[in-house]
């Protein structure tokens, strides 16, 4: 796929696509030009696509060449052998203030691939952003169309202001031909006319170490779009922008849109300055210093290095002001990082506490309570950075004792996550049944009697709660020897 580039005689092929008028006023829709170039190759910065075959026909070859009928002119087939495809043309450089308008007229030969959504038109000045997306389908295929630009797409296609290049792209399901007859680029009337440039003397003194000032330059044009360039002779200026001793030169060009100049140049006489004072500031840190000298000119230039912060610190060089004086020592200032301890008991968030790597002592809050456990926080180590510690709770032991006729039977031992116990059987008792007296897993040390049916009477109860008593009294001063009841 060869570039290939339109030249005088190619008329109505791009027609008024590139037409530089010498004479104000003279303005043309169809008219010959010359300097536009295409491509069918892909452009870096500007095709999306590309990829394509590109031919130019004349208006005496048209029919011979199967050019669609109803072609005006010379014609430009595109072609390729994927279903997507485009073209590049480059403008050279039209100012968008020129453009009034601006259209394309082509001609897309349908395929049995066709839809109702495809093909369809793409325009692009930059890949994969489209300035326009026309869909063809299946009703707009076999016939020339003009694909007109509104003022905002033109805008879209001079991104600085000037036209350049673009692309016109087929995107389709099958490979086919494109053809193009006309681009029409209707141009404002050229303007020879320079800018105005204006200056408050072409003769400028000041000392050395003083910064060009461009505020009083003024340049107008009725365009309304300067562009201004400022040209330096050689060591005019150091490194700061700053006026170096000497004579110099500085030359200042006016552009305008149409390309029109105008330029002065400005001769700076520049005298040696006196010797300002010399300041230092030294700026020390935990591993180094450094020391910087300083004029009350370039103090705002004086910066603080770049230092790394040790772990678990944050390092600053606080609120300092420049003394302007001599050996001046700002030093660095490292503050602790702040963090935080979050205490969480079942989910619930309990309190929190800050520490830092020098203040490593926080205050716990109680850990809430919760029937039949104790609780305590968990084990943790205070080494920098957040943490949440949660609460730890262990189910509290309580016994059950079973007593029968001032006898312990048996020790059963339970928790708050205990759902039964397994009770010891009852002693006989002269063939007397008997059974354990009511009792609740209430969560607390508990003495459990044996009950005996006993004909005799009262007096065998009164008898029972006797010995009862008597032993009640005994087993409070019992350490009964604590294990963990499992079910």
């Amino acid at each position: 796929m060869l570039k290939k580039k339109i030249f005088i005689p190619l008329f109505g092929v791009l027609a008024g696509l590139f037409l530089f008028f010498s004479v104000p006023g003279t303005v043309s829709a169809a008219a010959e030009f010359e300097g536009v170039e295409w491509t069918g190759n892909s452009v870096g910065g500007v095709s999306t696509y590309g990829g394509a075959e590109t031919e130019l026909i004349s208006e005496k070859e048209a029919e011979e060449a199967g050019v669609p009928q109803g072609s005006a002119g010379d014609v430009l087939k595109v072609t390729s052998d994927k279903g997507t495809f485009g073209v590049t043309f480059d403008f050279g450089e039209i100012s968008r203030i020129r453009i009034e308008s601006f259209s394309v007229r082509f001609y897309a030969e349908s395929t049995s691939a066709d839809t109702a959504s495809y093909p369809e038109i793409r325009v692009c000045v930059t890949p994969n952003v489209w300035v326009r997306r026309e869909l063809l389908g299946l009703e707009n295929t076999d016939k020339w169309l003009e694909l007109n630009f509104t003022q905002s797409e033109i805008d879209s296609m001079c991104p600085n202001g000037k036209l350049v290049q673009w692309e016109l792209s087929y995107r389709g399901n099958a490979p086919t031909n494109v053809y193009i007859d006309e681009i029409d680029l209707q141009l404002s009337d050229s303007d020879v006319t320079p800018p105005v440039l204006e200056v408050p003397t072409k003769e400028y003194r000041t000392e050395a170490g003083s910064i060009p000032v461009y505020d009083d330059i003024k340049a107008t044009d009725e365009s309304g779009q300067v562009e201004l360039i400022y040209e330096w002779s050689e060591g005019a200026l150091d490194g700061f922008g700053r006026l170096t001793e000497g004579t110099h030169t500085l030359k200042i060009t006016a552009t305008d849109a149409y390309g029109n100049t105008a330029d002065i140049t400005m001769t700076y006489i520049v005298t040696a300055a006196d010797t300002p004072e010399v300041y230092s500031v030294t700026f020390r840190w935990k591993d180094g210093e450094k020391r910087v000298e300083y004029t009350w000119e370039s103090a705002f230039l004086v910066c603080p290095p770049a230092v790394e912060a040790p772990d678990h610190y944050s390092v600053s060089w606080g609120d300092y002001t420049l003394a302007m004086q001599e050996e001046q020592i700002i030093n660095a200032v490292y503050t602790p990082e702040i963090y935080t301890v979050s205490f969480t008991a079942d989910g619930a968030s309990v309190g929190a506490a800050e520490y830092t790597v020098e203040d490593m002592k926080i205050t716990e809050p109680e850990v809430p309570e919760k029937r039949g456990y104790t609780g305590e926080w968990e084990e943790y180590v205070l080494q920098g950075g957040d943490m949440v510690v949660e609460a730890v709770y262990t189910p509290v032991i309580y016994s059950l004792t079973f007593v029968a006729e001032g006898e312990v039977v048996a020790v059963v031992y339970y928790t708050t996550e205990t759902e039964a116990v397994e009770e010891p059987a009852i002693p006989p008792k002269d063939g007397v049944a008997g059974q354990w007296e009511k009792y609740e897993l209430d969560f607390s040390d508990t003495v459990v009697y044996a009950e005996y049916e006993n004909g005799s009477g009262c007096g065998s109860a009164i008898g029972v709660v006797g010995v009862v008593g008597g032993l009640s009294a005994a087993i409070v001063g019992i350490v009964l020897p604590k294990k963990k009841y499992k079910k």
